[in-house]
This record gives structure tokens, C-alpha cells and sequence, in this order.
């Protein structure tokens, strides 16, 4: 490249502004989890976690109607379309299922699962 070409492109781009310029603002919300949502509590402002449990009496009665069915975990999965493992970790207390996945249980196994608020 030519030097003196050089210095003109140079020259000539000191007059433009190089500065940022933000078309559109995006705010990022924090996801709140199923088993733990917290609030606020309105006297002094602390965040109480409010923490969902399975009551034992329903996890043994969904472990039992599964095994009278002959059903492995695996198996309960896929007749209830859940995603792998999800009765894995809902037998071991690691996973709260939603309303629908209640519901899909109830109708597949016959067991309402109580869940409790501690």
C-alpha cells in the first residue's frame, strides 16, 4: 500500500464519530427455581425461601403402584413422556413436578402426590 494513500485514508476518517451506539436495551431477569421461590417480606424488607417438599407417605405410594406395575424408572418416564430420569429424581426428593406432570402421574400410576410448604 502506498504511504501517502495510507495517510489520506487516515486524514479522512478523523472527522466521522466512532462512538456506541445502543439500538436496543435488553434487561435480563433472574429465573426463579420450582422448589425454592422466595419472597419479600413486607415488614423488614428480609427474603424468606419458601421450599416445597414431597411427603414420604407419597413417594413410597409411587414407588409401590410403579413396581406393581412392574415399571422401572426408566420405563414410568417414558409412559408418562417425562424426561429422562425425572422419577429418579422426584423418588429421591430432588425434583418437584409441576401441576401437569401431577396430573400425568395421577393419570398414569393413580397416585396424587401431596406436596407440602415448609
Amino acid at each position: 500500500m502506498n504511504l501517502k494513500f495510507y495517510h489520506q485514508i487516515n486524514n479522512n476518517m478523523e472527522h466521522q464519530q466512532w462512538d456506541d451506539v445502543v439500538l436496543r436495551k435488553t434487561t435480563i431477569t433472574a429465573p426463579v427455581s420450582r422448589p425454592a421461590a422466595k419472597k419479600q417480606d413486607a415488614d423488614n424488607g428480609d427474603i424468606v425461601v419458601v421450599k416445597k417438599v414431597i411427603q414420604q407417605e407419597s413417594i413410597q405410594e409411587l414407588v409401590a403402584k410403579r413396581a406393581e406395575r412392574k415399571l422401572s424408572q426408566k420405563q414410568a418416564d417414558a409412559a408418562c413422556a417425562f424426561p429422562a430420569n425425572t422419577f429418579r429424581d422426584i423418588e429421591a426428593k430432588q425434583h418437584i413436578p409441576t401441576e401437569k406432570q401431577q396430573n400425568v402421574i395421577q393419570r398414569v400410576l393413580g397416585v396424587q402426590l401431596k406436596i407440602v410448604r415448609m
